[in-house]
C-alpha cells in the first residue's frame, strides 16, 4: 500500500511539473528565509554565552545625574570602583578593569594604530577565555605583558604562538609576549585585540585630578559567586560612591551592574564597545521569520488544493475500492511530506551558498582567520540539524492537514461521474490567506521605506554640519600638531583646515557643573576648538558671534593668572538647560564653572544650533566651546573636489617629514558617522532582503489563486463571451476578483504598520517624520505587484473562445 501512495505521488509530482515547481520553490524560499532569520535571531540572543560562567559575571558602570537634567547612563565606572567593590563585597571572586587606547603597535617593519586594552592582572579570572598558549593566570603580572588574539599574533609575528616575543607600543614601549587567546566571536560586547598590563597606565593616571575623564573610562567587571543572588548586592551598591568619594556638590554618581548576558540588547548606556542591538528588531525579525514561512504554508495550500479537480478520478476510484478517508488523509499527508522535504533540502542548500553574502550583509567578517562570521554547520551541531527536522515534521504536517481533509472528504459517485471536484477547499478561506500574505507585504514594504529616510534622514538633513571630503588627523602632542596644523594649510588640494580636542563627533563624557549669574544651574559638556572651527563646519551663530582670532578674550591665555575673562558658545541644548527663553537672551550672560580657574569669568558670546554628535537615537546633550591651543589634538582638513588619492598622500608625506613618530591615524568624517548607523544599516537591508521575499511568496499566492478562480469561473466566462461581453469587461471583473483581497490587505495594514513604525522613531531623538504619502505609496505598490501578479493570466483567461469554455464544462 505505502509503496502504491508512493508511486502516486511521484508521478502526480512529474504529471504537474509547473505546480510542483511553483510548491517546492515557493516553500524553499520561505523556509530558507526563516532559517536566516533563525539564525539572526539565535546570533542576537546568544551574547556572551560563550564566555565560560558568563551567567555570574557582571558589568559595573555609572550613571550620572545633576540637578535639572536627565539621568546619564555610561559604560563605564570611575577607576576607584573596582576598589570599593572588592574591599566591601567578599562575595565578589574576582574584578578586572580595562581602559582602551589606540596605539600605534609594531614588530620590524610591520605597525598599525589599532585599540589596546589595557587591564588588571585578575581580568583574565573574571574572564576565562580559551587559551593557545602561555598561562593566563599570570599573563598580565608583569608591567611589559601583553596577550593577543590569535588573528593579532598571526598579523605581527605570522604564528599562533609567539611568546616571549616582544611589540612597540608607540615606538617607545616595549611589551613582552606573555599569552595568546582565541580570536573572539561575533556574539560578544568586547572587541579587543590585544590585552596589555595596565600598570603604567595608572602611574599615569594616577597625577590627575579625581574628576578627570580618563579616571572614569575604565570598563569593570567581576564575577560572582555563584552560590550569592545579585539582588543582595544592589541595596549595599546603592551607597558605594557615598561612603567612599565625596565629589562636587550637585553630582551625583550611581553604580549600575548588568549581567553581560544582558549588555548587548538591554544596555542604553553611552559610549560602548560595541553598538549594541536591538531587542524590538530581534523580535521583528522572528515574527518576520515566522510570518514568511506561514505564508509560503499558504501558497502550499492554496496550489495543492487548486489542483485537487484534477484528483478527482483517483479519489473516486481509490474509495469505491474500499480505501478509507483515514488512509486517504495519511497518503495526502505524506505528499505534503515529500513536497516539504525536496524544499528544506532546496532551502538548506541555498542557505549554504548564501552564507557569505548573508555574513555580508550584517558586515561580519567571513574570514577563516576569524570566528567573527555566523556559520551554519548543521552537522556540527545537533540542536540546529534537530530544529531542521522539528521544522520540516511541524510544518509538512500542519502544510499538508487541510488539503488532506478537502481532499479525502470527495463523494466518489460525484467525483466519478463528473470527472471533476467543485470546491476544492473554501474559495473565501482563500481569499483571507491572501489578505493575511498582502498584509505581511504592505508592512515589510513601509518598513522599509522608513527604516530607508530615517536612516538618509540621519546621515544628511538632519546633521546640520558641512562634512563632505573631510578627513580627521589625530595627534598625542598639541605642539606636534600646531607645526603640521600651518604647514597643513600649503599642502596643494586642501581648501580649508582646523582643530579641535575631540571630533565634531565625541565631545567628552565629563559634565561640568555651570551657573549663570542669575542663579540658574546646568551640567554641560566642554570641548576645546580652534577659531574657526564653526566656520569651517558651516555652524552659523543663530545669536551673537562665533570666536575670532583679533579679539584677545576669546582664548585661554598662556598665564590664567593675568586672565579676567574668557568667550563661550554655546548650543541651543545649553541655552535650554541654563532656563533661557531665547537665544538672544543668553548672549553677554556671565557663567561661573566650578571645574574651572576661579580667576576667570566666562561670558557666552554665541549660540549656535544643535547638531548630533552621536547616534540620533542620543539627544543633542548640553555643550560648551572654548580656545585653548594647549588642548587641540584632532585635525580637521577639507579635502577638494578633484585628486582626492593624490592630496592624501601628500599629507602622508608631510607626516613622514614633520609628523610624530607613529603611523599616521587618519579617517573621512563620514566614515564615522556611517558606523553610527551601522546597526540601523542592517535592519534596512535585513527588512529590504525579506520584504523581497515576501514580495515573491505572496505573488506565488495570488498567481495560485488566479488558477484555481479562472478554472472555477470557465462556464461563467464562456456564457458571458457568448453573451456579447468583450475580453476588457472580463479582465476588469476578475482584476477586481484578485485585487480585491490585496485592498482589503492595504487597509488593514497600513494604519498597523504606521502605528508600529511611529514607535520605531520614537526611539530616536532626532527623527524624519512619518508622511502620509509614504503609507499611501506602500499601499500603492502593494496593489501594482498583486495587480502585474495575476494580469497575464487574466488576460489569457479573459480572451478564451466562448465554444471553448463551455465545451470544457
Amino acid at each position: 500500500m505505502w509503496r502504491n501512495y508512493l508511486s502516486a505521488a511521484l508521478r502526480n509530482l512529474s504529471r504537474n511539473r509547473l505546480y510542483a515547481a511553483l510548491n517546492i520553490v515557493g516553500l524553499a524560499i520561505g523556509l530558507a528565509a526563516g532559517i536566516f532569520a533563525g539564525l539572526y535571531v539565535r546570533e542576537e540572543l546568544s551574547y556572551e554565552r560563550s564566555i565560560p560562567g558568563h551567567e555570574n559575571i557582571y558589568r559595573v558602570s555609572m550613571t550620572r545625574q545633576t540637578p535639572g537634567t536627565a539621568a546619564a547612563p555610561f559604560s563605564t565606572a570611575y577607576h576607584r570602583v573596582a576598589e570599593w567593590l572588592e574591599s566591601d563585597f567578599p562575595e565578589i571572586q574576582a574584578i578586572g578593569r580595562f581602559w582602551t587606547v589606540r596605539k600605534a603597535v609594531r614588530n620590524g617593519e610591520i605597525e598599525a594604530q589599532q585599540p589596546v586594552a589595557f587591564a588588571d592582572p585578575d581580568f583574565f579570572r573574571v574572564f576565562a577565555l580559551p587559551t593557545i598558549a602561555g598561562e593566563l593566570s599570570t599573563a598580565l603580572s608583569t608591567p611589559d605583558s601583553i596577550v593577543l588574539t590569535r588573528q593579532a599574533a598571526r598579523k605581527y609575528f605570522g604564528e599562533d604562538a609567539p611568546i616571549g616575543k616582544t611589540l612597540e607600543l608607540d615606538r617607545k614601549e616595549v611589551m613582552r609576549v606573555t599569552a595568546v587567546i582565541e580570536d573572539l566571536p561575533s556574539n560578544t560586547h568586547l572587541n579587543f585585540t590585544a590585552i596589555a598590563s595596565n600598570t603604567r597606565l595608572l602611574q599615569e593616571l594616577s597625577p590627575l585630578p579625581e574628576f578627570n575623564v580618563r579616571k572614569f573610562e575604565a570598563h569593570t567587571y567581576f564575577r560572582l559567586n555563584p552560590a550569592t543572588p545579585i539582588q543582595s548586592l544592589h541595596e549595599r551598591m546603592a551607597s558605594l560612591v557615598d561612603r567612599h568619594q565625596k565629589f562636587p556638590p550637585g553630582i551625583q554618581l550611581q553604580v549600575d551592574v548588568l549581567p553581560i548576558a544582558d549588555i548587548h540588547l538591554k544596555s542604553q548606556a553611552q559610549f560602548p564597545l560595541k553598538p549594541p542591538g536591538d531587542l524590538k528588531t530581534v523580535y521583528a525579525i522572528a515574527a518576520i521569520g515566522v510570518l514568511i514561512i506561514v505564508i509560503a504554508g499558504i501558497n502550499f495550500v492554496n496550489l495543492m488544493t487548486s489542483r485537487a479537480s484534477q484528483r478527482a478520478v483517483e479519489v473516486g476510484v481509490r474509495k469505491v475500492a474500499g480505501t478509507s478517508r483515514r488512509d486517504l488523509m495519511l497518503q495526502f499527508i505524506g505528499e505534503s511530506l515529500i513536497y516539504v522535504t525536496l524544499a528544506m533540502l532546496v532551502a538548506i542548500a541555498a542557505v549554504e551558498l548564501l552564507m557569505p553574502h548573508f555574513n555580508a550583509l550584517l558586515d561580519h567578517s567571513p574570514s577563516d582567520a576569524s570566528a567573527a562570521a555566523i556559520r551554519f554547520e548543521y552537522w556540527r551541531d545537533p540542536m540546529l540539524a534537530l530544529t531542521l527536522l522539528a521544522a520540516l515534521l511541524s510544518i509538512g504536517l500542519a502544510a499538508g492537514f487541510y488539503p488532506a481533509m478537502v481532499m479525502s472528504a470527495f463523494r466518489p459517485i460525484n467525483t466519478v461521474k463528473a470527472n471533476t471536484i467543485r470546491g476544492g477547499g473554501s474559495f473565501k478561506v482563500r481569499q483571507l490567506l491572501v489578505v493575511l500574505q498582502f498584509g505581511v507585504l504592505v508592512l515589510l514594504i513601509l518598513a522599509t521605506a522608513v527604516i530607508h529616510r530615517q536612516t538618509q534622514f540621519a546621515l544628511h538633513e538632519g546633521l546640520r554640519i558641512d562634512r563632505d571630503q573631510v578627513v580627521l588627523v589625530s595627534f598625542r602632542d598639541p605642539k606636534t600638531r600646531q607645526g603640521f596644523q600651518e604647514a597643513l594649510r600649503e599642502v596643494a588640494g586642501i581648501e580649508a583646515v582646523t582643530s579641535s580636542h575631540t571630533a565634531p563627533t565625541n565631545l567628552g563624557t565629563i559634565q561640568l557643573n555651570a551657573e549663570l549669574s542669575g542663579g540658574a544651574q546646568a551640567a554641560l559638556q566642554s570641548t576645546a576648538v580652534d577659531f574657526n572651527f564653526h566656520e569651517f563646519y558651516g555652524l552659523r551663530p543663530l545669536a551673537g558671534r562665533l570666536f575670532s582670532r583679533e579679539r584677545g578674550t576669546d582664548a585661554v591665555p598662556a598665564n590664567v593668572q593675568e586672565a579676567a575673562q574668557l568667550a563661550l558658545i554655546v548650543n541651543e541644548a545649553a541655552v535650554r538647560a541654563l532656563g533661557v527663553a531665547t537665544p538672544e537672551a543668553a548672549v553677554g550672560q556671565t557663567l561661573k564653572i566650578k571645574e574651572w580657574s576661579p580667576n576667570l569669568q566666562y561670558q557666552i558670546v554665541g549660540v549656535i544650533p544643535d547638531f548630533p554628535v552621536d547616534s540620533m537615537r542620543v539627544a543633542v546633550q548640553p555643550t560648551v566651546y572654548f580656545v585653548d591651543q594647549s588642548r587641540l589634538i584632532l585635525i580637521s582638513a577639507r579635502l577638494g573636489g578633484h585628486a582626492i588619492p593624490e592630496t592624501l598622500a601628500r599629507i602622508n608625506q608631510l607626516w613622514q617629514r614633520i609628523g610624530e613618530p607613529r603611523p599616521i591615524e587618519s579617517q573621512f568624517l563620514d566614515d564615522y558617522y556611517e558606523s553610527l548607523y551601522t546597526g540601523v544599516r542592517q535592519q534596512a537591508r535585513l527588512f529590504n532582503s525579506f520584504t523581497v521575499i515576501a514580495l515573491i511568496i505572496a505573488s506565488l499566492g495570488l498567481f495560485g489563486l488566479s488558477v484555481f478562480a479562472a478554472q472555477q469561473r470557465t462556464k461563467e466566462v464562456g456564457i458571458r463571451k457568448a453573451m456579447g461581453a468583450g475580453t476588457r469587461e472580463i479582465m476588469a471583473l476578475l482584476l477586481w476578483q484578485f485585487t480585491r483581497p490585496v485592498l482589503i490587505a492595504t487597509l488593514l495594514a497600513l494604519p498597523l504598520g504606521a502605528w508600529l513604525m511611529q514607535r520605531w522613531l520614537d526611539g530616536f531623538a532626532q527623527r524624519a517624520s512619518l508622511d502620509a504619502w509614504l503609507l499611501l505609496a506602500a499601499g500603492a505598490v502593494a496593489l501594482l505587484i498583486g495587480t502585474l501578479t495575476v494580469a497575464a493570466h487574466v488576460y489569457f483567461v479573459a480572451r478564451w473562445r466562448p465554444v471553448v469554455a463551455l465545451r470544457d464544462e
